[in-house]
């Protein structure tokens, strides 16, 4: 009945404003026999399938019906979707900042990975942090 209720009103803003009455009636039903259900259940007893059923058939008379859904082959995807190829001119756009990242890091990891954490330049306090989102950046651009 829970998941009744939530997609109830998940769906309600594609009721018919002229349904709306008859919508707040089935949904105070349904939160009263939910409440009832719940009772029973932690009084032990099992929930009545009977009661979700016929609010189920109530709702379903709330929203209008939807054409059945044929399923379509699924489509496989072409290779040069999944790895494009990638044209010698977009490339080079990207090769002179792929080799300003690496420099940067091996200037980053020469300095700062040798030197103590007092004594280190102010480079690293300010490149050091970004290693990982260069080196994530880098990864991007093979």
């Amino acid at each position: 009945m829970g998941a009744l209720l939530e997609s109830t009103l998940e769906e309600a803003p594609s009721i018919e404003d002229s349904l709306w009455p008859k919508a707040l009636e089935i949904l105070r039903g349904i939160v009263t026999s939910f409440e009832s259900q719940l009772k029973v259940v932690a009084g032990g007893g099992a929930e009545d399938p009977s009661v979700s059923a016929r609010w189920e058939g109530e709702v379903a008379g709330l929203f209008p019906s939807k054409p059945a859904v044929v399923p379509s082959e699924p489509t496989l995807l072409a290779p040069d979707y999944l790895v494009p190829t990638l044209d010698a001119e977009v490339l080079s756009y990207f090769a002179p900042e792929a080799d300003e990242y690496l420099q940067t890091m091996e200037r980053c990891f020469s300095v700062c990975g040798r030197t103590p954490r007092m004594e280190r330049p102010s480079m690293c306090s300010t490149v050091w942090p970004t290693r990982s989102r260069d080196l994530h950046t880098r990864s991007g651009t093979r």
